[in-house]
């Protein structure tokens, strides 16, 4: 920017002024001349502007933990205990009979494991097919061999030596045969023959027997 004061209405004895101090008057009316040049234009002086200040601040804003971190996926378990299986997601019990009936289960059905001489959904019945009959008094299902799968409805002991409790109708040592006035009756049951004794239909008062396969009566004398 052109300068619009001058140095030469200075009076002529400063030349005689040593060159140093000269010097130094010399420049500083220049400066002079120069701020009143910027202050005549309306620009007034410029006045330099820090990086740091010229730069917007930053705030900063803390993230909690809690914020920052993803939605945690709940666990899913890769197995469960003895007893227990998984349904959605999450281990329950399985409804078994315990502690005789079963001592596990199916892990993703809950259907229960049966333990020997045991059966039903919830192992909860005695296996008479093959001779397991509830105990006397009850308690467990025992082995008793010698007892009828048809008539006993309870034993005692195991084994040959086992005591038999007969059903209803059904009599014998083994529980084998049908009790008085009553008769062996076959029925076919999900394609398996099921033996039961009942009723013969006769007189209480006038029948000595009925045969114990047809069910005929046999009368008393008179």
């Amino acid at each position: 920017m052109p300068w619009t004061c001058h140095v030469f209405s200075l009076h002529q004895h400063l030349s005689e002024l040593p060159t140093r101090l000269l010097v130094v008057i010399v420049f500083f009316v220049a400066l002079q001349c120069r701020a009143q040049d910027d202050m005549g234009s309306g620009e007034g002086p410029t006045t330099p502007v820090s990086p740091a200040m010229s730069a917007s601040p930053q705030m900063s804003t803390p993230v909690s933990p809690a914020m920052s971190a993803s939605p945690q996926t709940p666990t899913v378990p890769m197995s469960c205990p003895a007893l227990e299986y998984l349904s959605n997601g999450a281990c329950v019990a399985c409804v078994c009979s315990q502690p005789n009936g079963s001592d596990s289960c199916n892990a993703m059905t809950g259907e229960c494991d049966c333990s020997v001489g045991y059966m039903g959904n919830t192992c909860s019945e005695c296996n008479e097919t093959a001779r397991y009959f509830q105990s006397k008094p009850p308690g467990a299902c025992l082995l008793c061999s010698s007892c009828s799968s048809n008539g006993t409805a309870s034993c005692s002991g195991t084994g040959l030596m086992s005591t038999c409790f007969c059903k209803r109708r059904w009599a014998g040592q083994a529980c084998d045969s049908c009790a008085h006035l009553t008769y062996r009756n076959v029925t076919q049951i999900d394609s398996m023959s099921h033996v039961d004794c009942i009723d013969c239909p006769c007189s209480a008062k006038g029948t000595s027997s009925c045969d114990p396969d047809s069910g005929d009566c046999s009368c008393m004398p008179g």
